[in-house]
Protein backbone atom coordinates (compact mmCIF):
# COMPACT_ATOMS: atom_id res chain seq x y z
CA UNK A 1 0.00 0.00 0.00
CA UNK A 2 1.16 3.47 -0.84
CA UNK A 3 -0.05 5.56 2.08
CA UNK A 4 -2.03 8.71 1.76
CA UNK A 5 -0.41 11.97 2.84
CA UNK A 6 -0.93 12.08 6.63
CA UNK A 7 -0.79 15.89 6.58
CA UNK A 8 -3.66 16.28 4.11
CA UNK A 9 -7.30 15.30 4.50
CA UNK A 10 -8.59 12.15 2.85
CA UNK A 11 -11.52 13.02 0.60
CA UNK A 12 -14.08 10.43 -0.43
CA UNK A 13 -14.52 10.88 -4.19
CA UNK A 14 -18.11 9.57 -3.95
CA UNK A 15 -19.05 12.28 -1.47
CA UNK A 16 -17.15 14.87 -3.48
CA UNK A 17 -19.05 13.86 -6.62
CA UNK A 18 -22.40 14.02 -4.79
CA UNK A 19 -21.64 17.50 -3.42
CA UNK A 20 -19.90 19.11 -6.39
CA UNK A 21 -20.71 17.12 -9.54
CA UNK A 22 -18.66 15.48 -12.26
CA UNK A 23 -17.16 18.69 -13.69
CA UNK A 24 -15.73 19.59 -10.28
CA UNK A 25 -14.35 16.06 -9.89
CA UNK A 26 -12.56 16.37 -13.26
CA UNK A 27 -11.38 19.85 -12.27
CA UNK A 28 -9.93 18.58 -9.01
CA UNK A 29 -7.96 15.89 -10.83
CA UNK A 30 -6.63 18.45 -13.32
CA UNK A 31 -5.80 21.09 -10.70
CA UNK A 32 -4.21 18.77 -8.11
CA UNK A 33 -2.45 16.28 -10.39
CA UNK A 34 -2.38 17.65 -13.92
CA UNK A 35 -4.48 14.69 -15.13
CA UNK A 36 -7.02 15.70 -17.78
CA UNK A 37 -9.68 13.02 -17.80
CA UNK A 38 -11.49 12.48 -21.10
CA UNK A 39 -15.28 12.48 -21.26
CA UNK A 40 -15.78 8.69 -21.71
CA UNK A 41 -13.44 7.89 -18.82
CA UNK A 42 -15.13 10.52 -16.65
CA UNK A 43 -18.55 9.06 -17.42
CA UNK A 44 -17.33 5.56 -16.48
CA UNK A 45 -15.72 6.87 -13.29
CA UNK A 46 -18.89 8.73 -12.29
CA UNK A 47 -21.00 5.62 -12.91
CA UNK A 48 -18.58 3.53 -10.86
CA UNK A 49 -18.57 5.99 -7.96
CA UNK A 50 -22.35 6.41 -7.96
CA UNK A 51 -23.00 2.67 -8.01
CA UNK A 52 -20.16 1.83 -5.59
CA UNK A 53 -18.82 -0.77 -7.99
CA UNK A 54 -15.37 -1.41 -9.36
CA UNK A 55 -14.25 0.53 -12.41
CA UNK A 56 -12.92 -2.03 -14.85
CA UNK A 57 -10.87 -0.10 -17.38
CA UNK A 58 -9.38 -1.61 -20.49
CA UNK A 59 -7.35 -0.22 -23.30
CA UNK A 60 -4.06 -0.31 -25.07
CA UNK A 61 -0.82 0.12 -23.12
CA UNK A 62 -0.11 3.78 -22.44
CA UNK A 63 -3.71 4.99 -22.82
CA UNK A 64 -3.90 6.30 -19.24
CA UNK A 65 -5.53 3.59 -17.14
CA UNK A 66 -2.81 3.59 -14.48
CA UNK A 67 -2.52 7.37 -14.69
CA UNK A 68 -6.21 7.66 -13.77
CA UNK A 69 -5.67 5.49 -10.68
CA UNK A 70 -2.62 7.52 -9.68
CA UNK A 71 -4.50 10.80 -10.19
CA UNK A 72 -7.46 9.60 -8.09
CA UNK A 73 -5.14 8.48 -5.34
CA UNK A 74 -3.18 11.74 -5.32
CA UNK A 75 -6.10 14.09 -6.02
CA UNK A 76 -8.23 12.75 -3.18
CA UNK A 77 -5.37 11.61 -0.90
CA UNK A 78 -6.48 7.99 -0.95
CA UNK A 79 -4.46 5.06 0.37
CA UNK A 80 -3.47 3.20 -2.82
CA UNK A 81 -3.19 -0.59 -3.01
CA UNK A 82 -1.69 -2.05 -6.18
CA UNK A 83 -1.50 -5.59 -7.52
CA UNK A 84 0.68 -5.99 -10.58
CA UNK A 85 -0.61 -9.22 -12.10
CA UNK A 86 1.84 -11.74 -13.49
CA UNK A 87 2.31 -15.47 -13.87
CA UNK A 88 3.07 -17.18 -10.61
CA UNK A 89 1.06 -15.01 -8.23
CA UNK A 90 -0.39 -17.12 -5.47
CA UNK A 91 -3.36 -17.03 -3.15
CA UNK A 92 -1.14 -15.35 -0.54
CA UNK A 93 -0.22 -12.51 -2.93
CA UNK A 94 -3.86 -11.77 -3.70
CA UNK A 95 -5.88 -12.83 -0.66
CA UNK A 96 -4.06 -14.15 2.40
CA UNK A 97 -1.69 -16.60 4.04
CA UNK A 98 -0.92 -17.56 7.62
CA UNK A 99 2.20 -16.64 9.57
CA UNK A 100 3.02 -20.28 10.32
CA UNK A 101 6.17 -19.49 12.29
CA UNK A 102 4.26 -17.24 14.69
CA UNK A 103 1.39 -19.74 14.87
CA UNK A 104 3.80 -22.50 15.91
CA UNK A 105 4.78 -20.66 19.09
CA UNK A 106 1.41 -19.01 19.80
CA UNK A 107 -1.09 -20.10 22.39
CA UNK A 108 -3.50 -22.60 20.81
CA UNK A 109 -6.52 -20.29 21.23
CA UNK A 110 -4.82 -17.49 19.24
CA UNK A 111 -3.31 -19.50 16.37
CA UNK A 112 -6.16 -18.83 13.96
CA UNK A 113 -6.81 -15.16 14.79
CA UNK A 114 -6.17 -11.94 12.83
CA UNK A 115 -2.87 -11.60 14.66
CA UNK A 116 -1.42 -14.38 12.49
CA UNK A 117 -3.24 -13.62 9.24
CA UNK A 118 -1.11 -12.03 6.51
CA UNK A 119 -3.29 -10.21 3.99
CA UNK A 120 -2.48 -10.16 0.29
CA UNK A 121 -2.71 -6.87 -1.57
CA UNK A 122 -6.33 -7.18 -2.77
CA UNK A 123 -7.85 -8.46 0.46
CA UNK A 124 -5.80 -5.87 2.36
CA UNK A 125 -7.54 -3.15 0.34
CA UNK A 126 -10.99 -4.53 1.16
CA UNK A 127 -10.02 -4.92 4.81
CA UNK A 128 -8.76 -1.32 4.88
CA UNK A 129 -12.02 -0.10 3.32
CA UNK A 130 -14.05 -2.01 5.91
CA UNK A 131 -12.00 -0.79 8.88
CA UNK A 132 -10.84 2.70 7.95
CA UNK A 133 -12.86 3.87 4.96
CA UNK A 134 -12.28 4.66 1.35
CA UNK A 135 -9.11 3.61 -0.49
CA UNK A 136 -8.10 2.80 -4.03
CA UNK A 137 -7.28 -0.67 -5.35
CA UNK A 138 -5.50 -0.89 -8.68
CA UNK A 139 -5.13 -4.30 -10.34
CA UNK A 140 -3.03 -4.21 -13.50
CA UNK A 141 -3.05 -6.78 -16.28
CA UNK A 142 -5.65 -9.19 -14.89
CA UNK A 143 -5.34 -11.28 -18.04
CA UNK A 144 -1.87 -12.38 -16.84
CA UNK A 145 -3.35 -14.08 -13.77
CA UNK A 146 -4.13 -17.77 -13.84
CA UNK A 147 -7.77 -18.60 -14.47
CA UNK A 148 -8.11 -19.73 -10.84
CA UNK A 149 -6.74 -16.42 -9.52
CA UNK A 150 -8.93 -14.42 -11.91
CA UNK A 151 -11.94 -16.29 -10.53
CA UNK A 152 -10.90 -15.57 -6.89
CA UNK A 153 -10.37 -11.89 -7.73
CA UNK A 154 -13.75 -11.56 -9.43
CA UNK A 155 -15.49 -13.25 -6.50
CA UNK A 156 -13.89 -10.78 -4.11
CA UNK A 157 -14.83 -7.82 -6.30
CA UNK A 158 -18.41 -9.07 -6.42
CA UNK A 159 -18.87 -9.91 -2.74
CA UNK A 160 -16.54 -7.37 -1.12
CA UNK A 161 -15.14 -9.89 1.32
CA UNK A 162 -13.47 -13.30 1.50
CA UNK A 163 -14.09 -16.15 3.88
CA UNK A 164 -10.87 -17.31 5.52
CA UNK A 165 -11.26 -20.87 6.78
CA UNK A 166 -10.45 -21.35 10.47
CA UNK A 167 -10.18 -17.60 11.14
CA UNK A 168 -11.60 -16.83 14.55
CA UNK A 169 -13.86 -15.25 15.79
CA UNK A 170 -15.32 -14.64 12.32
CA UNK A 171 -14.14 -15.96 8.97
CA UNK A 172 -15.14 -12.92 6.90
CA UNK A 173 -12.48 -10.35 5.97
CA UNK A 174 -13.45 -7.27 3.96
CA UNK A 175 -16.62 -5.31 3.45
CA UNK A 176 -19.43 -7.45 4.84
CA UNK A 177 -21.93 -4.60 5.10
CA UNK A 178 -23.10 -3.95 1.54
CA UNK A 179 -24.32 -0.47 2.54
CA UNK A 180 -20.73 0.52 3.38
CA UNK A 181 -19.58 0.12 -0.22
Amino acid sequence: MRPANPHAPLIDPREYLDLHGSAALAGRLRKRTGYCIQAPALAALVESLQSSTALLAEGKPGCGKSALADALSEGFNLPHFNLQSMDGLSLSDILYSWDTQAQAVAEPETRWTREHLLLGEVLAAFDHAARKGVCLLQVDEVDKLSERNQHMLLQLLQSGFADVPRLSPTSAVGITDRRAR
